[in-house]
């Protein structure tokens, strides 16, 4: 069983601390010690699928950087900080692409848009996912929801509530460890990086597939950020937006684009937020399945040489749109949990 310590947060703006995977928390008043297992396409897919073959494969600026060691499967990850009360100095996963071997310890990703995705639940705010490339040559299985060929995408660590389920039984998600069910989303792009095709792979609260459904009106949802701590390659972080699952007020919208977000233009956000000067780094990670036991490593942090507000030529700059990092500063009730992962093959 190959696991990875994850510590769940549901607010970037509360201390968090360093403990171990394996330490007792206890938050009041509801004390628990529960495994928060979900499965991880990203480390699997070399074991699994075939990398693109050339670096150009995927299209739009190709980052490359080198990571000493033996590694089964590399990605190639584009990263924002953000300092996170308690001291915690956190690389916010904005994208994530297969990396392939370019020499001696050196790789390249390719497919790196100066865009990323972006979640509309029906309330008019996109929200930022951390997304993960995970498969660039899809084809759907014979029993698979989904039906699209395509760049197969991943987002991880959604809490997930199905309206039926709801309607039948309000209770029915009590029984669960987080309230809701975990999930991971799951979308098809063409090369263009349209979504063509959204579900929701449900897990158990053991970190089990149960089944998947295409997202509809009603359900509701909370997704998440990956935070990682450079220091420690063992441990990651889910930061959700919400303290509880809002409802799908219409059709989800999931789009790749690209916006700059300031308290000028968003009334929700700080008055002095501007995430215009937030500075784009490219690292790479390194995972190895060592006889069952998962080995984790990171490069180090490059600069990409330009804020988000100048990475694209055709911005504005400062307030040119409203852009989805405005729900980290609006989850106000929160919460931290150490948990693990363990990855599967799905």
């Amino acid at each position: 069983m190959l696991k990875r310590g994850i510590f769940i947060s549901f607010c970037l703006f509360i201390p968090i601390f360093s403990v171990s995977a394996s330490t007792n928390y206890c938050e009041e008043p509801n004390c628990s010690n529960r495994p928060f297992a979900k499965s991880a396409v990203m480390y699997k897919r070399a074991m699994s699928a075939p990398q693109p073959a050339k670096a150009g494969d995927l299209g739009g600026e190709t980052l490359s950087h080198g990571l000493p060691g033996v590694w089964d499967d590399v990605r190639g990850v584009v990263t924002f900080p953000w300092s996170a009360q308690g001291g915690v100095a956190l690389q916010l996963v904005a994208m994530s692409l297969p990396a392939v071997a370019a020499g001696h310890e050196r790789f390249t990703s390719a497919g790196w848009y100066r865009e990323l995705f972006f979640l509309d639940v029906g309330d008019g705010v996109p929200r930022l996912l951390s997304a993960y490339l995970a498969d660039p040559e899809f084809q759907p299985g014979a029993q698979d929801l989904i039906d699209q060929s395509g760049q197969l995408w991943l987002s991880q660590f959604l809490l997930y509530q199905e309206a039926e389920e709801l309607q039948a039984d309000p209770d029915f998600y009590l029984g669960y460890n987080e309230g809701a069910a975990v999930a991971d989303l799951r979308f098809v792009t063409n090369p263009e990086g349209e979504v063509l095709q959204v579900v929701v792979d449900i897990y158990s609260d053991a970190g089990e597939y149960q089944y998947s459904v295409a997202p509809r009106p009603g359900d509701r949802l909370n997704p998440s950020f990956v935070g990682y701590d450079t220091a420690n390659p063992d441990v990651l972080y889910a930061l959700f937006y919400f303290a509880d699952p809002q409802p799908l007020e219409k059709a989800l919208s999931l789009q790749r684009r690209y916006y700059v977000p300031s308290g000028l233009t968003d009334s929700a956000l700080p008055n002095d937020f501007d995430a215009a000067g937030l500075r784009l780094s490219f690292l790479l990670e390194g995972f190895a399945d060592e006889g069952g036991a998962a080995r984790f490593g990171y490069s180090e942090l490059k600069d990409l040489g330009y804020a988000w507000g100048d990475a694209k030529a055709s911005s504005s700059g400062s307030g040119a749109a409203a852009w989805p990092l405005l729900v980290l500063a609006l989850a106000l009730a929160c919460r931290l949990r150490p948990s693990r992962r363990r990855l599967t093959s799905r």
